[in-house]
């Protein structure tokens, strides 16, 4: 939930380079954890394993190309802005994606989250 508030923050104060930094730190942070847990279930490809790491590649990428386009903003175009809010974008929703199937564990919030998770299956078929 910490990540998910960090992620928020970063959408909302867009040109705040700590909260970049410390996306980029949470993240490549998990990409090495979750790089080993796809290393020792090779056998059978994991789902969220998977998602969690074109998640953090997302984060990531995004994150380095806000604070390299902030840095140097007199030589990049309007596209890198662009390129880093999609990348962002994409990640975050993602993240925030993945909280609904924690919350299917939750007494109270589990009921939402399978309505929300059938919806979005509805959709998606």
């Amino acid at each position: 939930l910490v990540f998910i508030g960090f992620l928020i923050t970063t959408v909302l104060e867009e040109n705040n380079i700590y909260f970049r930094l410390v996306i980029i730190t949470f993240s490549l942070s998990h990409l090495l954890r979750d790089i080993a847990r796809f290393q020792q279930s090779i056998k059978r490809i994991p789902f969220w394993e998977f998602y969690s790491i074109v998640t953090d590649v997302l984060l990531i990428f995004g994150a380095s190309l806000a604070i390299v386009a902030s840095k140097f903003d007199q030589f990049f175009p309007s596209s890198v802005k662009q390129t880093e809010s999609c990348f962002t974008g994409i990640g975050v929703t993602l993240a925030i994606t993945k909280l609904f199937y924690w919350c299917q564990l939750s007494s109270w919030l589990g009921p939402l989250a399978i309505s929300i998770k059938k919806v979005f299956s509805d959709i998606l078929m």
